[in-house]
């Protein structure tokens, strides 16, 4: 799936760049966890949604590529969070049927399930070196 992405207006950008390692989900969804509620007021069911989604692109990435960093990029803006996850692969993304049975194949339909919208992005010109995996998230305001 790839959409025309809009940057949201007003936005902040950040960046985590880490090794290739299995802490690399959990540290993903603790950047988010730390960089969504500092910036925008947001509701715990958002705040999830996105760990849950940023969890799973990680995750893909480590499992479909062999690329030796990976990049969380964040861009936040007064209602919208968009996220890259960037890796050496060109492949795109493919979107299986996740079964019970299945033990994998499950993350990009959990991304299609919490996420707004979705999809990848190629970098290199004609030739691609390499992709992100993105996904856009409405904000919702914590309750008062």
């Amino acid at each position: 799936m790839t959409h025309l992405l809009a940057v949201p207006s007003g936005s902040e950008s950040y960046r985590l760049t880490g090794p290739r390692t299995p802490r690399l989900p959990s540290i993903a969804r603790d950047f988010l966890a730390r960089v969504l509620p500092s910036t925008v007021p947001v509701d715990p069911d958002t705040l999830y949604a996105a760990k849950v989604c940023v969890s799973e692109l990680v995750t893909n990435a480590l499992r479909h590529t062999t690329t030796p960093a990976i990049t969380i990029e964040t861009t936040v803006g007064q209602d919208r969070c968009v996220v890259h996850v960037h890796d050496n692969s060109p492949d795109p993304p493919l979107l299986g049927r996740a079964t019970l049975d299945r033990e994998h194949g499950r993350g990009l339909a959990l991304v299609e399930r919490y996420a707004e919208t979705w999809g990848s992005a190629l970098y290199g010109g004609a030739s691609p070196t390499h992709k992100s995996v993105w996904f856009r998230i409405a904000l919702r305001e914590r309750a008062r």
